[in-house]
């Protein structure tokens, strides 16, 4: 693959600048600043775009046109199996677009990002990045350069694919190892059999509570019927002993009325001698008729009527004595009989009165009075069944609680299983990747070794013949068969051990499509020997390359 032609229609400083490039070598040569790192960064950006990364974003902030913000775009032309293909992008963001076309038909093709993946036979920015785009270690210093130059150096060696940083992914797998490991739950079994012994001991003492709150509930409901029955007798009772004493105080009231009726009645018998009174006045009046008839006689009319009276007078009064003395017999004898009733009914009084004060005596106590010792067991009951309730809820609180906590060991331990799945297969990954790693070593490291050593054997004039990448991933170079610490060279020279073994890499990499180099000032410490081996190298390694420099080294060379 070639690239035929650059247009950098609005890309950092150039607006409608064209670049065109030959198959062979080409150098782009111009001053510090003239605008070669801005054509480096646009062929990358039209190759692979400029994502919206944190080093993406710093590109496209410093390759933004100033003058023209509103325009962001630029065109490539790349000519593959001998056809020629028209890339073309817009850069500006919210939504950058990429179009491809079949230069000679004009013909869009489409999907263009699956096209333009083809085209570039499956290179990666990555890959790109780490083969054939190669710059200057300008910011390295010698020992950083040299790690560096050994980190390259065991991707290319282990993977067969600078896309693939190997070292890396160990790295990453073993992070995730340890990352898996410290999410496994410890003591899960352990845990678990606690869990449920203290969810078994909250079960049993949850029966208790509820055969306990059971008795307690029964006695109350028991207490409750009790205290009703209890309230409602005693109404009963009460209304019982209001009739009784109704009853008594309403015989009462009629036995001291009949007794004192007896009393009166027993009085009036008593008072009958009134046959005397009689007697005393029939004496007088007899007397006075007798003493006016022998003083006077009856001379006259009125004498006769005054003794007559007299006379009269004494007999009605005899008579109404012996009226009387009848009667006083009579009343002697209801006396009697009135006597014996009154004292008859004096006892009856006396019994009716002792009955009454006895019904007295007999009154029940009040309902609320009779009930209280029940209510007040009816109280403690209440007290103690709202403490078993109380002690019931918190129970199940716990117990549920331990049966969520069961529910996440659970959880946790199919967790720990999964994890455990995940850390054998990383631990397989880590081993099939150190067996493939090993396979490719002894195949595509041997071959690229001995492509590095041919390299750098030409650059350095045969100084040094090998560059090795042994089984510790340690970059070794020879010199008349003596190994040379990397750290003991110069860095002109450090520099070209790492531009044979990614040119070796490259050509091995790509060996049915020849991609083009892209150099960016990386003969900065070369002598000139040195360097124009390099260029004759590079002439003569059938790649498309182009150099980017600031001196004029590269050009007199190459005329």
């Amino acid at each position: 693959m070639n690239i035929l032609k650059l247009e950098l229609t609005h890309f950092g400083k150039f607006h409608l600048k064209t670049i065109t490039f030959t198959s062979g070598l080409n150098i782009v040569y111009g001053k510090n600043e003239a605008g070669k790192s801005t054509i480096h960064a646009f062929v990358r950006s039209m190759l692979f775009g400029i994502p919206d990364t944190e080093e993406g974003n710093e590109r496209y902030s410093h390759y933004l046109p100033w003058e023209t913000p509103h325009d962001f775009c630029g065109r490539m032309w790349i000519k593959k199996d001998n056809k020629v293909y028209r890339i073309e992008r817009n850069f500006l963001r919210p939504q950058p677009t990429v179009r491809v076309f079949d230069d000679e038909t004009g013909e869009s093709l489409q999907p263009a990002k699956q096209h333009l993946r083809q085209i570039l036979s499956g290179l990666t920015e990555t890959s790109y990045l780490n083969t054939i785009c190669i710059e200057q270690l300008k910011s390295a210093t010698d020992p950083q350069l040299a790690k560096e130059l050994e980190d390259m150096a065991v991707n290319a060696s282990q993977s067969k694919n600078l896309n693939i940083d190997v070292k890396q992914a160990k790295q990453e797998l073993l992070l995730k190892k340890q990352s898996l490991q410290s999410q496994i739950v410890n003591d899960v079994d352990s845990v678990h059999q606690k869990n449920q012994k203290m969810a078994d001991e909250s079960g049993k003492r949850l029966s208790r509570l509820q055969r306990s709150r059971y008795i307690r509930e029964k006695q109350s409901s028991d207490l409750q019927t009790k205290i009703e029955t209890e309230r409602r007798q005693a109404e009963e009772e009460l209304m019982a002993y209001e009739r009784e004493r109704n009853e008594l105080r309403r015989r009462y009231e009629s036995d001291k009325k009949a007794s004192e009726n007896a009393a009166n009645a027993n009085m009036t018998a008593a008072g009958g001698h009134g046959w005397l009174i009689w007697l005393v006045l029939a004496v007088l009046a007899g007397a006075f008729s007798i003493y006016r008839y022998s003083s006077v006689g009856m001379t006259n009319r009125g004498d006769f009527w005054m003794i007559t009276i007299g006379a009269c007078a004494a007999f009605v009064c005899i008579v109404s004595m012996f009226l009387c003395a009848w009667k006083s017999k009579d009343n002697k004898k209801n006396a009697f009989a009135a006597q014996k009733i009154s004292k008859e009914l004096k006892e009856k009084l006396e019994q009716s009165l002792k009955e009454f004060e006895e019904c007295k005596t007999k009154m029940p106590t009040d309902a609320a009075d009779r009930c209280k010792p029940l209510e007040e067991q009816y109280e403690k009951a209440q007290r103690e069944l709202s403490y078993l309730v109380h002690e019931q809820k918190e129970e199940e609180k716990i117990l549920l609680s331990l049966e969520e906590n069961d529910q996440k060991l659970k959880g946790a331990a199919a967790e720990n299983a999964r994890l455990a799945e995940e850390i054998e297969s990383v631990n397989m990954a880590l081993k099939t990747m150190d067996h493939v790693s090993e396979r490719i070593r002894a195949t595509f490291g041997n071959l690229l070794n001995s492509e590095a050593s041919k390299i750098l054997f030409d650059i350095t004039d045969g100084k040094y013949e090998k560059v090795v990448i042994g089984q510790d991933m340690k970059v070794r170079v020879y010199a008349d068969e003596r190994e040379i610490q990397l750290e003991s060279v110069s860095r002109g020279t450090i520099e070209q051990i790492y531009l044979s073994i990614r040119v070796a890499a490259a050509k091995l990499l790509w060996q049915d499509e020849p991609m083009p180099f892209l150099f960016d000032d990386v003969f900065a410490y070369y002598d000139d020997e040195r360097l124009a081996a390099a260029i004759d190298m590079l002439k003569k390694c059938g790649h498309q390359v182009i150099i980017f420099s600031c001196h004029s080294r590269e050009d007199s060379l190459l005329r």
